[in-house]
Formats: C-alpha cells, structure tokens, sequence
C-alpha cells in the first residue's frame, strides 16, 4: 500500500474541473459538441477538410568564422562567450571568438535575419 499525503475527500473529486475542460474545449472548437453527440449516438462524426496549418519556417542563420568559412544554423542560443548550436543529434559548442561578428551580422542582415549579441553584462557571473 502506498500513502497518501492529500485530503481523502477530495483523491479523485476534481470538483467539476474535467466538465470545465469539456466547457472550454466546445469553446475553442464549435464543431466538438456536434462530434460528441454523433460519438454518443453511436456515429462517425462527419468528416471535415483538415485546416491548414502554416508552418512558419525561419530562415537559417549562417555563421561566418574568422578563418573564412560560414555555416548556416537554426536552432541556438548565446550565452555568455559561446554559441551553442541545438540542430542536430549533438549540441554544437561554438565560441564566440571563433566567429567574424561583423561579416556574420552583415551576412544575416543582407538575408533579413536578426542576428545580435546578447550584452555583455546578461548571462555572465550567474
């Protein structure tokens, strides 16, 4: 047997909170009552076109290194003195003084892509 720290009372009461979340989830979608109904009369609710979705796809920000070479990344983030590159199966470790700052910014702002430092004072001695 396992122990309890809670009010027995209320172990498995939620208060009216799962017809709340019922409430909300016919309010977001007009047409879920109508597929509840046709589910309890024992029916397939009909069948609707899927909504499109629009996936926004960012563009990739390239990384321009001293030594010349560039790289395009997607998914980082900066902190403190290294760039850490998310794509991928492993987590790149790029130091920011690997990189030519200027050329990269000019590179990102020709392609319509912010790419700024964090301050000098966010994220260092935390």
């Amino acid at each position: 047997m396992y122990p309890w720290w809670g009010d027995s009372d209320s172990y498995g009461d939620d208060g009216g909170g799962d017809q709340q979340i019922g409430n909300d989830i016919n309010a977001e979608d007009p047409d879920a009552e109508q597929d509840q109904d046709a589910y309890a009369q024992g029916q397939d609710p009909p069948e609707r076109p899927a909504a499109s979705r629009q996936v926004r796809h960012e563009p990739a920000t390239v990384l321009v290194y001293r030594d010349g070479h560039d790289k395009r990344i997607e998914n980082y983030a900066i902190f403190a003195s290294t760039l850490w590159n998310f794509a991928g199966a492993r987590t790149e470790k790029i130091p920011l003084d690997s990189l030519d700052i200027p050329a990269t910014i000019r590179v990102n702002e020709q392609r319509g892509v912010d790419f700024q430092l964090p301050h000098a004072s966010e994220g260092e001695g935390q």
